[in-house]
């Protein structure tokens, strides 16, 4: 007989201790905690605006009839936008629970 922790998970261990220690609300309060949650600076895209270029992916200003230097900016590579480090660029505020598993276990049997 399998344990429900190897049957459908750690998630699933913690909900089934919830309703059984302190009932439905303490069982739906851990049920919302689990659940991933966006992240409220990035808002869910795992990037912000660069902080140098305002996203234009160049710094500098170059008008008509003045011969200024317009350069890429160094800080976002010319892309425009950096990785949120509130996230660590997953969109999800409380990635560390969904994650992919360090070792998926794709290798050759028995390794």
């Amino acid at each position: 007989m399998r344990s429900i922790q190897e049957e459908h998970g750690t998630e699933a261990l913690a909900f089934a201790a919830a309703a059984a220690l302190g009932g439905p609300p303490l069982a739906k309060a851990v049920y919302e905690e689990l659940q991933p949650k966006r992240c409220k600076t990035c808002l869910g895209t795992g990037y912000i605006l660069c902080t140098t270029c305002q996203g234009r992916g160049q710094v500098g200003l170059s008008l008509p009839g003045e011969a200024r230097s317009v350069s890429s900016c160094s800080q976002c590579g010319r892309r425009g936008h950096q990785k949120c480090d509130q996230c660590n660029a997953t969109g999800i505020t409380n990635y560390w629970l969904w994650q992919p598993a360090s070792d998926p276990g794709w290798g050759p049997r028995g390794s």
